[in-house]
C-alpha cells in the first residue's frame, strides 16, 4: 500500500516559483493499478518521480508499506521498486538478458537464479528466451523493447511498479497489443502499479482507480466508472469528453445488469431474441447487436453456450439512469 500524505513541490526557476504538485492525499492499495491522468504540466510525472525520490518533496510525506520513504537509503528504495519509462533506456551495449538480469544482478543473485528469472520474464511477454535473450536493442522493434523494458523492471519482484507513459512512443496497432499483454500480466501478478498517462482510452482500459491532475491538484479519484457516470465538474466533465456514455458502456460487462435465468441450450429456431452474445461482452458491443440486428432483446450465454440471462436496450438505459452510479462514491476525491 502506498500513502500520499499532503504531498507538495515546487520548482524555482528565474525567480518564478511553479507549484508542481500541490497537497496530494491518497492511497493505492495493495495489487491496485492507479493511473495518473492529466494534461501536460498536471504533476503527474513530477508525483511518480517524488515515489522513488528522483524528485524529493517538498512537504507532506510518502509511505510504501508503512514505511517514510525519507527515512530509506534512496538506492535500496530504488532497487524494491520496478521503473519504466517512455524513452526505455535499455543499455545498447548489453543483450536483452543483460538488460532485464540488470537489478537481480546488483543484488546478489546467482547467475542461475538470473538466468532462470530471464526466462521466465521473457516467456510472460510472449517473447521466446532462444530468440531474443542474446539480442541487442538495437535488433528490436519498439514494441519489443518496451517490453524488454517491462520485464526489466519485473526481474527483481519489486514491491511496487513505476510505470511514466511507457506505451506512448508506440504506433497504435503495437501500442493495443502491448497495453492487452500489460493488463493480462497484471491481471495474473496483481503488481502495485502506478502509471503515468495522459490517454483517456488508455486509462480507461488499464486502471483499477484513476487520479486525474490539473495543475499539480488532484481533482478526482475514482474507478473509471465513477470518473465517468459521475465527474467532479466541468473539468472532468470536458476532460473524459463528451462521449463519456458511449465510454462507460465499453467498462461494464453484459454480466453486471443482464437479467438472469436457468441455464439451457440455446435453440437457433428461437425467433424471441436476437443472436447471442456472451456475459463477458461488453454493453457496447451488446448495445451495437441489438441496433445492427434490429432486436429488442439478445440471449446472453456462458463460455459453454449455455443460456444463463438476456438484455435489451432498457436494461442498459436503466443502468446508465439508475442509482447504480452511486456505488462509486466511496472513493470519491475532489479538490
Amino acid at each position: 500500500m502506498i500513502e500520499y500524505r499532503n504531498v507538495s513541490k515546487e520548482y524555482v526557476s528565474d525567480g518564478s516559483r511553479t507549484l508542481a504538485v500541490d497537497e496530494v492525499s491518497m492511497t493505492v492499495k495493495e495489487g491496485e493499478l492507479v493511473v495518473l491522468l492529466g494534461p501536460s504540466g498536471s504533476g503527474k510525472t513530477t508525483l511518480l518521480r517524488l515515489t522513488n525520490r528522483l524528485e524529493e518533496l517538498d512537504e507532506g510525506s510518502i509511505l510504501i508499506g508503512g514505511k517514510d520513504i525519507q527515512e530509506e537509503d534512496e538506492i535500496e528504495l530504488r532497487r524494491r521498486i520496478g521503473y519504466v519509462i517512455q524513452e526505455i533506456g535499455l543499455f545498447p551495449n548489453k543483450n536483452v538478458a543483460e538488460n532485464i538480469g540488470l537489478i537481480p544482478g546488483v543484488s546478489g543473485w546467482s547467475s542461475e537464479r538470473i538466468s532462470e528469472r530471464v526466462d521466465e520474464l521473457l516467456e510472460m511477454m510472449n517473447m521466446s528466451p532462444e530468440r531474443y535473450k542474446e539480442r541487442y536493442p538495437a535488433h528490436l522493434s519498439g514494441g519489443e523493447k518496451q517490453r524488454v523494458g517491462v520485464a526489466r523492471a519485473l526481474a527483481a519482484d519489486p514491491d511496487l511498479l513505476l510505470m511514466d507513459e511507457p506505451f506512448a512512443a508506440i504506433d497504435p496497432i503495437n501500442r493495443q497489443e502491448i497495453q492487452e499483454q500489460f493488463l493480462q500480466l497484471q491481471q495474473r501478478l496483481q503488481k502495485t502499479t502506478i502509471f503515468v498517462s495522459h490517454d483517456i482510452q488508455e486509462a480507461l482500459k488499464l486502471a483499477d482507480r484513476i487520479a486525474l491532475l490539473r495543475e499539480g491538484e488532484l481533482v478526482q479519484f475514482a474507478r473509471p466508472e465513477g470518473l465517468l457516470l459521475d465527474p467532479a465538474g466541468d473539468f472532468v466533465r470536458d476532460f473524459v469528453g463528451l462521449d463519456r456514455g458511449m465510454k462507460v458502456l465499453e467498462l461494464i460487462a453484459v454480466k453486471e445488469i443482464m437479467q438472469e435465468t436457468e441455464g439451457e441450450k440455446i435453440n437457433p429456431v428461437d425467433g424471441e431474441e436476437g443472436p447471442p452474445i456472451k456475459r463477458g461482452a461488453s454493453l457496447k458491443e451488446a448495445l451495437n447487436r441489438l441496433i445492427l440486428n434490429e432486436e429488442e432483446r439478445l440471449k446472453v450465454v456462458d463460455e459453454a453456450g449455455k443460456r444463463v440471462g438476456s438484455i435489451n436496450f432498457s436494461d442498459i438505459q436503466s443502468y446508465l439512469h439508475s442509482d447504480y452510479r452511486a456505488g462509486y462514491d466511496d472513493d470519491f476525491v475532489s479538490a
